[in-house]
């Protein structure tokens, strides 16, 4: 029997790669980005209750780190505080109004968040350019998406599993110079190819892993724990 799949964030980087793989194994998926308007409850309401069918639920748009594209001169002391609350809104409270909705239109079922190692581990200056930091709602948010899902893991035990993955840094056009300074920093000496975060998605989704829930993944080469 085919599953049927619900992909948040399917135009996204690891979204659209993810889709393309998932297909490519015979999995039924519903994409779902920026045009879905997930960040209005209705939509996500009305989206949620036409698609009952699929039983798993992957959410990718919460890795989203392009909100502030003005990544020079950042001060978290002089930033407005409107950047930090679109971090939460789009990464926190959108994840929750998806995974409610979710839950609430169904059964049983699974659910997958996509977090960050900078929901595990705060940003390092020294891998940036002068200037151009992290933005403080980057790891705040990221943080919050575990503490999340694992409030839905314990809240809606045993119809539900919710698990998190907390992914390191994906080779995605960085500069020479930064792919070197973060490479420093990891034991396997090098970024992450986008294929290497497939195989916890099946480990994930596959029926005989049926005592997992309330656990985070963590996809990094070992960066977090240098």
């Amino acid at each position: 029997m085919t599953k049927s799949i619900i992909l948040t964030g399917s135009k996204g980087l690891i979204g659209r790669s993810l889709e393309k793989f998932l297909k490519e194994k015979n999995y039924e998926v519903i994409g779902l980005d920026l045009e879905s308007k997930l960040h209005v409850e209705e939509n996500v309401r009305e989206i949620m209750a036409k698609n009952t069918k699929p039983k798993y639920l992957i959410n990718t748009f919460a890795i989203n780190d392009h909100i502030d594209t003005r990544k020079k001169n950042y001060s978290p002391l002089d930033s407005k505080l409107d950047e930090f609350r679109q971090y939460l809104e789009i990464n926190v409270t959108s994840l929750f109004s998806v995974c409610r909705e979710f839950i609430k239109t169904r059964t049983s079922g699974r659910i997958i968040n996509f977090s960050s190692i900078y929901g595990l581990v705060t940003p390092n200056p020294s891998l940036y350019e002068q200037g151009a930091m992290k933005h403080i709602g980057y790891p705040v948010s990221k943080s919050a998406v575990i503490s999340l899902s694992n409030y839905l893991a314990v809240k809606y035990s045993p119809e539900f599993s919710v698990n998190t993955l907390a992914i390191g840094g994906v080779l995605n056009n960085q500069s020479e110079s930064f792919i070197e300074r973060y490479s420093a920093n990891v034991p396997l000496k090098r970024m992450m190819n986008i294929e290497e975060i497939f195989p916890s998605i099946l480990f994930l989704l596959n029926d005989d892993n049926s005592y997992m829930t309330g656990s985070t993944l963590t996809i990094d080469g070992g960066f977090s724990i240098i």
